[in-house]
């Protein structure tokens, strides 16, 4: 037990400082890079997913009905969560957005409560504490909120808790179809945006961080996909809020955007959340 909990653990932290990656190298390249953030989502999607397929197109083969169902399922979910937070960006500001998205273990906790009645105000005051964490962290003066700043984290809680109530193994295989889903129904949803914008020439600059950031998608959802059937959703959600760190680290490292106050109050929060949900015995 203790030992699928420290893996857990390990995985969900893997999965965050690989998605931290994925944004500080799509920071790097956005100025110069004339593609819009679906079409960057939508090739990244399919890069990844065709790759994992192709690794492992024998078990692919053998994949039941019931299993591409609840693919598709997280599919949806995963794809909304992206729109939704694209759609708050340009409307409330990347800090907003970014902040709310985080606040999904709040959603965890209230699906939690749904089922358990008896819900500790423990878990309710983590949750809270690290979405202050997440807000402080990406906090800016013109932080705002609109209608998607809570329908981006909605979507992104029914993703982890649907990984982790789902009978999945959390496999390459898994995560291969998962992206090749995301892609076609990204496609569905934004058939204008991502077909009639002009595809530019990319460097190899370009095209080789393209390929980095479609490997790290890769093991972002594969490392989550692993480690949320190990620690469970809840844990999940809170533990997965350590991609803030990571990104402020990243930024000042990479960037050179170095930390506030305010940021360096809000990853104390952050870990001070993730110890107290570690030490619970919960799921």
């Amino acid at each position: 037990m203790l030992k699928n909990l420290n893996s857990g653990i390990f995985l969900v932290i893997l999965s965050a400082l690989a998605y931290s990656l994925i944004t500080v190298i799509l920071s790097l390249i956005s100025s110069s890079l004339e593609w819009s953030n679906y079409q960057v989502l939508f090739v990244r999607f399919l890069i990844a997913g065709t790759i994992c397929c192709i690794y492992c197109y024998r078990s692919i083969l053998k994949i039941s009905k019931d299993q591409l169902k609840l693919l598709s399922v997280l599919s949806i979910f995963y794809v909304l969560t992206s729109i939704f937070l694209y759609i708050d960006i340009n409307k409330s500001g990347a800090s907003s957005a970014t902040a709310m998205l985080f606040s999904s273990p709040i959603f965890i906790i209230a699906f939690k409560s749904l089922q358990d009645k008896r819900l500790s105000l423990y878990l309710s005051a983590t949750a809270l504490l690290t979405t202050l964490g997440c807000i402080l962290v990406n906090y800016s003066q013109s932080f705002e909120l609109s209608f998607y700043s809570f329908l981006s984290p909605l979507c992104y809680s029914l993703y982890i808790w649907f990984s982790g109530k789902m009978n999945l193994s959390g496999d390459l295989k898994e995560t291969g179809i998962l992206l090749l889903n995301s892609a076609l129904l990204l496609l569905v949803f934004n058939f204008s945006s991502i077909t009639k914008e002009d595809y530019s020439l990319l460097s190899m600059h370009q095209f080789s961080l393209i390929i980095v950031v479609s490997l790290l998608s890769i093991f972002s959802i594969l490392f989550f996909l692993k480690g949320v059937t190990k620690i469970g959703a809840t844990r999940s959600s809170i533990i997965a809020t350590t991609e803030p760190i990571f990104a402020v680290i990243l930024a000042s490292l990479v960037l050179e955007q170095y930390s506030t106050p305010l940021q360096f109050t809000g990853v104390i929060l952050i870990i001070i959340s993730n110890i107290l949900i570690i030490t619970k015995k919960t799921t």
